[in-house]
């Protein structure tokens, strides 16, 4: 059955970068396979727009949120025909980037706070994953 991936994210305690390897290991190899996901990585990687942004975050101290990385990922000329599930992962690994390179102090949001804005990306692009109930259940029991 299909159920909600932000439902499914935001009921566990992972931390982003796990949830980024759950995603990735779960959910998106079933459909995209393992060299579309080291692409993904990689293009947000190398991006000079993603370090623009990285860059004006640190200059004006503000955090983005998965809006404005969302915003720079479609401006990617490599995403900008790609699904929802690829530019979901690509959000992701931005969030995570830019807390390495320019929040790796907390400085501009806490962890909680960028995990939590950051899989908003699931809702905004209505994903879903392929589980069981009871596997969802077992993720979101705790926040029923």
């Amino acid at each position: 059955m299909q159920y909600p991936l932000y439902d499914y994210y935001y009921a566990s305690d992972m931390t982003l970068e796990q949830i980024l390897k759950h995603y990735i290991k779960f959910f998106y190899l079933r459909k995209h396979g393992s060299d579309k996901a080291e692409k993904v990585l990689y293009k947000v990687s190398e991006s000079s727009k993603m370090q623009k942004l990285f860059d004006r975050s640190a200059s004006q101290s503000i955090a983005p949120n998965y809006i404005d990385f969302g915003s720079v990922i479609s401006e990617i000329m490599y995403f900008m025909f790609q699904s929802n599930e690829t530019q979901a992962l690509a959000v992701l690994a931005a969030a995570i980037a830019w807390d390495k390179k320019v929040n790796y102090l907390g400085i501009l949001k806490n962890e909680y706070d960028l995990r939590n804005d950051t899989i908003k990306i699931f809702k905004n692009f209505s994903i879903y994953g392929d589980m069981t109930q009871q596997e969802f259940e077992e993720m979101t029991r705790s926040s029923l």
